[in-house]
């Protein structure tokens, strides 16, 4: 990593070094991003695939939902290498995956809850699903930076956008 002084930049200065971190920071997130995303993406197009060789529309619709259980949970180490470059902290592959094997279980849970509470507010009227997922939507944050449980991590979330929209 690098450090910035601590006397205020030219506008030049600002850029270069904006550049320089996200440059280092996504080198490091790279891996952790393209992993899931590739699975995430193989699994759609053979869903797809099957989708299309059964000729039954709706199981897109359950294809959808599976991946959306599947991508906080498949995406559970990029979170934690990002946390862990943004506080400058050296952080190693495998405690990223271990952090990630860890939040499976829980990030399944709470994604299910998320998707549930948020599809419910939305059947009822879209305002109450809009209101739920913006105030439920900081829960992965909680499950895999700082090691909530799955409910406990939702009512952080809601704890942290009440009153600060």
């Amino acid at each position: 990593m690098f450090s910035l002084p601590s006397t205020p930049l030219g506008w030049i200065d600002v850029v270069r070094s904006t550049l320089r971190l996200f440059f280092t920071s996504f080198v490091r997130a790279l891996p952790y991003a393209l992993v899931p995303v590739t699975l995430l993406i193989a699994l759609a197009v053979l869903g797809m695939s099957v989708t299309d060789e059964s000729g039954d529309r709706s199981q897109l619709l359950y294809l959808s939902a599976v991946l959306l259980l599947l991508c906080p949970a498949l995406c559970s180490p990029l979170v934690h290498q990002i946390h862990a470059v943004a506080h400058a902290r050296p952080m190693t592959a495998r405690d990223s995956v271990m952090r990630g094997v860890r939040c499976f279980l829980p990030c399944l849970g709470a994604a299910a809850i998320f998707m549930l509470a948020v599809g419910g507010g939305a059947v009822l009227l879209l305002l109450p699903g809009l209101y739920l997922f913006i105030a439920l939507s900081f829960w992965w944050i909680g499950l895999v930076v700082d090691g909530l449980p799955a409910i406990e991590a939702l009512k952080a979330s809601r704890r942290l956008v009440q009153g600060h929209w």
